[in-house]
């Protein structure tokens, strides 16, 4: 009873190295930019410290900061990355055919399968991470594979045939990132996810959308 109603002291380092813990960052440290001072400061810290702390050239990060800061980074490179890799897919796939009809049926698998991804992250209520980030350029350069074959089956180009070398393809695709799926991982999760939504949508516009559309277009 006489220590429950004590005051507590201090929890200093030698408190916790008397106890066998050991700490495994010191308290502060000096780097290169500057120090920095680890405390138990709760998350949520009013705005008069946070604005001492940005008077004297500290900044304050917490869990919610350092996950804010991530999440902007993340949509950032989506951004950069996406644009990047759909602007190179579309320069290519047009030099290759040099029309801009065919060019854009070649690349309407690709144009459906983010539309759905969006979509249905939409409806769940999902953000977009760093994962979906590495794997959205991923599942568009599958994509794109698919639409260009199939044009080509249909102007005559290659074997009739090649419709179910498509398909083959793509199935063996979605049961490779489908059974990530099964993982436990979150990243591994969102990683097979965004690629097996994507990949089955662009599949379903290739090979049953895409050759009704053909046929009103001039190769």
């Amino acid at each position: 009873a006489q220590w429950i109603t004590a005051d507590p002291a201090f929890m200093r380092p030698d408190t916790l190295a008397s106890l066998g813990l050991s700490l495994p960052l010191r308290l502060a440290r000096q780097t290169e930019e500057g120090a920095i001072v680890y405390s138990l400061m709760p998350p949520g810290a009013p705005r008069p410290v946070l604005d001492l702390l940005a008077a004297n050239g500290a900044a304050y990060v917490a869990g919610h900061t350092f996950r804010e800061a991530l999440g902007n980074a993340t949509r950032a490179d989506l951004l950069r990355f996406g644009g990047l890799s759909l602007l190179a897919i579309v320069g290519m796939t047009f030099l290759m055919l040099r029309s801009v009809p065919r060019t854009a049926l070649a690349l309407l698998p690709i144009a459906c399968g983010l539309c759905v991804v969006l979509a249905v992250f939409r409806a769940a209520g999902m953000s977009l991470n760093i994962f979906h980030a590495m794997a959205l350029p991923l599942g568009m350069a599958l994509s794109v594979d698919y639409g260009v074959f199939v044009l080509a089956r249909l102007a005559g180009v290659v074997d009739a045939e090649s419709r179910k070398g498509v398909l083959l393809s793509g199935i063996t695709t979605l049961s490779g990132f489908g059974s990530l799926l099964l993982a436990k991982h979150p990243a591994l999760f969102s990683l097979g996810l965004t690629v097996s939504l994507g990949l089955a949508a662009s599949l379903a516009t290739a090979l049953f959308l895409l050759p009704r559309l053909v046929r009103g277009v001039r190769p």
